[in-house]
């Protein structure tokens, strides 16, 4: 996943180049560097970029591998570059925090040591990139691509117009270089004859007669235009199908030469998928009694995926037909029935991800940290892919309609202008997703005693999703994840656990900390410490100590409340009056909270959003130091013997927020 990791490091060095709270210590030769490296990263970037469009159009298995192979090399020097450049900094950040709480301006110094590293790296970097420049320079020479492609049948994610093409011609004409199966002679073909030349072959051999053309898995958008000069209208009765897995391909006009009527296939329900399952496993022969409850769970369980339920029912029926042993399967959504089918499909299913472009392949791959079959808010998915630097907030309603468009997730909740609020991943492709994110090192998902126990499975790590809170407890699992020295981001997804776990807070290099589902009794101080996170969201109960502050880079602060008690007015809970000292806070949702009285120079100039604050919040002087905020949650809180009008006093103040667009309240205890 380069360039995911080329992100990372380009943010890391656009946040030492212009943050204004870091100095190089008057060294022009250390910003030079960094300059150039920030240079030769967007580069890299360009041309990661532009060779999606190459070997996508030009499906040569070959030199796919080949990038892939290339990409994995410049993915683990950008990382090791990137992890040298922070072991660096950090301590020094750490040495002047424990000389004033929270300095106005860090003094940071690259020394030779380091500056050697960046030759060194700049070095190696020109050199791979370089080679991917040669990639795309061979990609781009039309007729090898087509000698290499040769020699595969159909149209798929490895296969061009030219062949198909000529499958028709070998169908519907008696060319004497098509009068046996030798692919020497389909090779003369391909390269004496341009590819205009095909077209009118296949054109007059199409002419006057009534054909059926079925094109399966389609992957080139230009594929339909191709075949809108070989089709005419005055031919009615002949027709061309053709399957895809891409929705904007379906949805391409081509009414002008033909008619163009699109089917979206949909799954099986509960009694399709039950009567298909029965039908692979027993064929002719009736299921068994004692079988029948357990068989259609088993076919639920598979989701009205076709191929998922003929891969379960080859497995079972390999395996012993007790009512015990698919009562188990049944069951368990996770049991190895389900993740060998998952593997068994992982060739028809890989092309989905490998030729989906750099900037969706690791959004997509995020998706794979949250449990199986959960509900992923969209507003969740937008805050962490904006810290990652993946896409900014107000492009996740578009990348998330390109991953519906290609088939990849599941839709449950549509919002305001049709935008999607809640996803999934299907149980396949959350499958295919970790198992690419395990491979890639995009994440490492501990699910169990044995993954937290894995060293070779943590190391050099940068992201851990921990789907079991409770195995933050076990004390080896504990040491083995602190020792893991390269994280960045810590994603606590499993369910909720209401009691206190130690959760680890020794990644020094930690960026995203989401601990929302383990809960605290009290602010951790330790968290303090971490002040390279952008991300912070905790459960606990109490106040926001005033050393939050220390967190000067913190973008996006939520916390959540174990017990929801409401407040009367003389007992509102304040945040600190240091919140007004984070300048790069975005995002503040603080449940039972308001906002202190500012002081004469606060000023909050990045705050967009303002979630769950109470009446207290809304007054002019708050209003008027955070000017450009566009979303605003009230959270309005009446108690026995609070004047029922007053709470609804927050409105007087709203005109103050000239950008606000959404508004939302909230009354409890009415």
């Amino acid at each position: 996943m380069a360039y995911a990791a080329a992100i990372s490091l380009q943010n890391t060095l656009h946040h030492l180049l212009f943050s204004n709270r870091i100095s190089l210590e008057d060294d022009v030769c250390s910003r030079n560097i960094i300059l150039d490296l920030h240079s030769q990263l967007f580069s890299m970037g360009d041309v990661l970029r532009e060779l999606d469009s190459f070997s996508f159009n030009t499906r040569c298995n070959f030199n796919r591998k080949r990038i892939n192979l290339l990409d994995e090399q410049i993915r683990i020097l950008l990382q090791e570059f990137e992890d040298v450049i922070e072991s660096h900094i950090s301590p020094q950040f750490l040495s002047q925090y424990s000389q004033q709480l929270c300095p106005l301006l860090f003094s940071l110094h690259l020394d030779d040591e380091l500056k050697q590293d960046a030759d060194s790296f700049i070095e190696k970097m020109v050199g791979l990139s370089d080679q991917l420049i040669e990639i795309k320079r061979l990609l781009a020479l039309p007729y090898r691509n087509q000698i290499t492609l040769y020699g595969m049948a159909g149209i798929g994610p490895k296969y061009r117009f030219e062949r198909v093409l000529l499958d028709i011609l070998k169908q519907v004409t008696h060319h004497e270089d098509f009068d046996d199966d030798d692919d020497d002679d389909k090779k003369k073909v391909l390269i004496t004859e341009s590819l205009d030349g095909l077209r009118r072959m296949v054109y007059q051999s199409l002419k006057g007669q009534r054909y059926f053309i079925v094109v399966d898995d389609v992957w080139d958008y230009n594929f339909l235009s191709y075949f809108k000069t070989l089709l005419t209208k005055e031919y009615t009765e002949s027709k061309l199908v053709v399957t895809t897995r891409l929705k904007d391909m379906a949805d391409g006009d081509f009414s002008y030469q033909i008619s163009n009527d699109k089917c979206l296939i949909r799954f099986l329900n509960k009694k399709e998928s039950w009567e298909l399952l029965r039908h692979k496993v027993f064929d002719e022969m009736p299921c068994p009694n004692e079988l029948e409850k357990a068989g259609k769970k088993i076919a639920e369980n598979c989701e009205g995926l076709p191929l998922t339920i003929v891969k379960v029912a080859q497995i079972l029926s390999e395996s012993d037909k007790t009512a015990e042993y698919w009562n188990e399967v049944g069951a368990d959504k996770r049991h190895s029935v389900y993740v060998d089918a998952y593997d068994r499909m992982y060739k028809v299913l890989y092309p989905s991800y490998d030729y989906l472009s750099q900037e969706l392949k690791p959004i997509f791959l995020y998706m794979g940290v949250f449990p199986q079959n959960y509900e992923i808010p969209r507003s969740k998915l937008a805050k962490i892919w904006d810290v990652e630097g993946f896409c900014v907030g107000y492009q996740s309603p578009a990348k998330l309609d390109e991953l519906d468009s290609s088939s990849l997730i599941m839709l449950h909740e549509i919002g305001f202008r049709k935008r999607i609020k809640t996803c999934s991943l299907y149980s396949p492709f959350w499958h295919l997703c970790n198992k690419e994110a395990t491979k890639s090192k995009f994440f490492h998902a501990l699910n169990s005693l044995a993954d937290g126990l894995a060293e070779e499975r943590l190391e050099r790590h940068r992201r851990l999703c921990i789907r079991n809170n409770s195995l933050f407890a076990i004390k080896d699992v504990y040491d083995k994840m602190s020792s893991v020295s390269t994280v960045r981001s810590l994603l606590c997804t499993g369910p909720y656990h209401e009691y206190p776990v130690q959760v680890c807070f020794g990644f020094r290099l930690l960026r995203i900390l989401d601990a929302l589902t383990a809960r605290f009794y009290e602010f951790p101080l330790e968290v303090v410490n971490l002040i390279q996170l952008l991300y912070l969201a905790l459960t606990f109960e109490g106040k926001i100590p005033s050393s939050i502050s220390r967190l000067w880079n913190l973008r996006y602060l939520i916390v959540r409340r174990h017990l929801s008690i409401v407040k009367s007015k003389g007992n509102s809970l304040y945040m600190p009056t240091e919140i007004w000292d984070m300048k790069e806070l975005i995002h503040l949702q603080v449940t039972g909270s308001d906002l202190p009285h500012p002081r004469q120079e606060s000023f909050l100039g990045n705050l967009y959003t303002v979630l769950d604050v109470g009446s207290q919040s809304c007054t002019r002087d708050v209003f008027e130091r955070i000017p450009s905020l566009m979303k605003l949650g009230i959270r309005i809180e009446v108690g026995p013997a609070d004047d029922v009008d007053e709470p609804f006093s927050c409105f007087d103040h709203i005109s103050h927020l000239h950008n606000l667009q959404t508004l939302k309240c909230v009354i409890v205890n009415p």
